[in-house]
């Protein structure tokens, strides 16, 4: 198995490069093969499929006999060999990988091959690539995690009425956010805010293992939110909220929430605040 490089570019219809025997030429027919996707490496003595049903390009060793004649300058005459019978041989070196034949239609067309696999092959040779893209995908995942992440503590820091519960240990040190009973599990806090309703009402909400909570406070307590340092604030929060606890942390602090989960907390906030408003106005 070798990924070997794809074609550029449409494939070239045989008929339009090989209008008869007569013209005929073993360098347009690897031409027109090649961009097809059938690269014959004379040099190395290998076969490759590349084909639009696969996510992989399978390379075969060709036997000396095979590479003579698909690399024959005639197609009739002393020597020549005709193109069913090129086709013919390499449908016999590939064929107990694929299910479909390579025929003279699929030369004509624009396009790869498609040659599809049998799918005991296809499982087997495909899984190391699909293992890759899992791989890519969670790698890029993180990545816009963490790069919401970072958004949100711009935000969060730029904001008078709010704290980012996720810097606690750059704030408090070797401390976490942990279930409020003996070896209670570690938590994620996201962001904390205090907020006045339009009635004349105070409260302090919380993004908690990604569910977003209130709780009422006082006048003063919200003034006093406004006034003191991060970790006050921090440590006021956690007299406020008995979810939550801050205890002694072992390593780094735990990122629980994916972007697509971060993005969907941060949809929920707006309505779950003007909830809280008009909750608190009817009062």
């Amino acid at each position: 198995m070798e990924a070997a490089p794809r074609p550029q570019g449409q494939g070239i219809p045989y008929s339009s490069v090989i209008t008869s025997d007569v013209y005929f030429s073993n360098d347009k027919f690897q031409e027109v093969l090649k961009s097809h996707g059938i690269v014959i490496d004379e040099a190395k003595k290998t076969l490759t499929i590349q084909s639009n049903l696969s996510k992989v390009d399978l390379q075969y060793d060709l036997k000396p006999e095979e590479l003579q004649k698909l690399m024959a300058n005639k197609v009739s005459g002393k020597g020549g060999v005709s193109v069913d019978a090129r086709l013919a041989i390499i449908n016999e070196v590939i064929g107990k990988d694929f299910d479909t034949k390579l025929t003279k239609d699929m030369l004509e067309t624009k396009e790869l091959v498609s040659l599809d696999l049998k799918p005991e092959v296809r499982q087997e040779v495909e899984a190391p690539f699909i293992a890759q893209e899992r791989r890519i995908a969670e790698q890029q995942r993180l990545a816009e995690a963490r790069a919401e992440q970072r958004r949100e503590s711009e935000r969060i820091e730029r904001d008078p009425n709010a704290i980012n519960g996720r810097e606690i240990q750059a704030i408090l040190g070797n401390k976490g956010w942990f279930q409020p009973v003996a070896n209670g599990r570690e938590m994620v806090v996201g962001e904390i805010r205090v907020d006045k309703a339009l009635n004349g009402t105070y409260f302090m909400e919380a993004e908690v293992n990604g569910r977003l909570l209130a709780h009422s406070i006082s006048a003063k307590d919200y003034q006093k939110f406004l006034d003191l340092d991060d970790a006050h604030r921090l440590k006021m929060f956690d007299k406020v909220f008995s979810e939550v606890e801050i205890k002694s942390a072992h390593g780094e602090s735990l990122w629980a929430f994916t972007a697509r989960e971060h993005m969907a907390v941060r949809s929920r906030w707006g309505i779950f605040r003007l909830t809280l408003q008009r909750m608190a106005n009817t009062r």
